[in-house]
């Protein structure tokens, strides 16, 4: 049986005391485990029945079950993917918990629908739920009232600011403190702009959405009870090549590049943006959507394999953010590995064997544990989102990490 710091069993108090709530836990504060032992009392009391944990397809599959090995929780546990008939076996087996992902939550409430079987849920990075459009949220909103005990746990609640409060909130009260609507919501709390794209706090705006909400919410922040080691954040710079850099600014200003591989067209300025982070990493995507792409430059591999030579051989974690990055990461080190469905390859990395490790910040952002492995994380193309960012330095960065952790950033 675990033995849990005090801000722990807070936390577990707050689950038992509060059957709709969340946990806004910084990460590395060992949510999963209160958690667990949270649902172990609640079914030792029979006050819940069985349970279903949502979470990212890996932190599913790979993390809540290492979370109860480790932890040495008495409860059953059944993970639900594969086939359509494998996912209906697996969720109708006798399992204490049910492990499933966001992307099957539409599935799973048109299985069961008003006999739905779960009495608690438990929503594992619930800032997934951010969207009131989705599928997955609307799909939990028509269960949401058969659903006795709702607890969501995130480390970034709001990742684009206030507004992505509404969704998850009003899954766990129905509007009761933020409103019934999104539009009431934004009429209450925001101004909009004038295209009604960008919605600004007013003032005071902030301290009142948190305190609507405070009754059902628990925060804990890391600085405020770990002693981690120094996180030193280190910006590469790294000098594009005379061609690549005059293919840069002509892709900039025109939006336009004719390359041997086919055409390059930015239709609008977002689509710019994607253009030139894939011109910066060393390759751009030509116009067709099958994929092919074409070299620009090699400077970020030439940057990282100076890096990867100044380790000295200690692990390296890289995200790199697209497919191509990928092919010239792995032709460039053949010896890397990508951390993929094996979770074998997780439990590698913390044993010390992977020098080098390469993983997408989307497939790896949330819930694995790599601290073990290595306190050095390489960011070979940044991303647009906060939350994937700082998800992906809490790999490292996070309880049980011994090292100071050095995050590079290849600009």
């Amino acid at each position: 049986m675990a033995t849990l710091h005090p801000y722990q069993l807070a936390a577990v108090q707050h689950i038992l005391d509060t059957p709709r709530c969340a946990l806004w836990v910084e990460m590395g504060l060992g949510k999963s485990i209160a958690t667990l032992t949270a649902i172990e009392a609640l079914l030792d009391s029979v006050e819940i029945r069985r349970v279903l944990v949502v979470a990212p397809l890996r932190v599913a599959h790979s993390t809540w079950p290492a979370e109860i090995a480790k932890w040495g929780i008495r409860v059953s546990h059944k993970v639900i993917t594969g086939t359509a008939a494998q996912r209906r076996a697996a969720a109708e087996s006798s399992a204490d918990i049910h492990l499933i992902n966001y992307e099957n939550i539409p599935w799973i409430v048109e299985q069961y629908g008003k006999a739905w079987p779960w009495d608690m849920v438990v929503l594992d990075e619930s800032s997934k739920m951010k969207n009131r459009a989705s599928l997955r949220w609307k799909a939990l909103a028509k269960v949401s009232g058969r659903i006795t005990r709702l607890v969501e746990l995130t480390g970034t609640p709001a990742p684009n600011g206030l507004i992505d409060l509404w969704a998850p909130i009003c899954l766990l009260d129905r509007g009761a403190r933020l409103g019934r609507s999104l539009t009431r919501f934004r009429e209450r709390w925001f101004t909009a702009d004038y295209f009604g794209y960008t919605y600004t706090p007013k003032p005071g705006a902030e301290a009142e959405i948190h305190a609507a909400v405070a009754d059902l919410v628990l925060t804990l922040r890391a600085e405020d009870y770990l002693a981690l080691p120094d996180y030193v954040p280190v910006r590469v710079p790294v000098t594009l090549p005379a061609p690549a850099r005059d293919l840069y600014t002509r892709l900039e200003k025109d939006m336009f590049l004719a390359l041997a591989e086919g055409e390059v067209t930015a239709i609008s300025a977002a689509a710019l943006s994607n253009k030139c982070r894939q011109a910066a990493n060393g390759h751009l995507y030509v116009d067709g959507g099958n994929g092919a792409w074409e070299r620009v430059h090699d400077a970020k591999l030439q940057a990282l394999a100076d890096l990867i030579a100044e380790a000295q051989g200690a692990p390296l974690l890289v995200a790199y953010s697209y497919q191509s990055d990928l092919a010239r990461l792995r032709q460039a080190f053949p010896t890397a590995r990508v951390l993929d469905e094996n979770p074998r390859t997780v439990d590698q990395w913390n044993a010390g064997q992977i020098p080098l490790l390469l993983a997408h910040p989307q497939a790896a952002g949330h819930g694995l544990n790599l601290q073990a492995g290595g306190h050095l994380l390489c960011w070979f193309g940044l991303d647009w989102s906060l939350e994937l960012y700082q998800q992906f330095n809490a790999r490292l960065y996070r309880q049980g990490q011994t090292k100071p952790v050095f995050v590079y950033h290849l600009v």
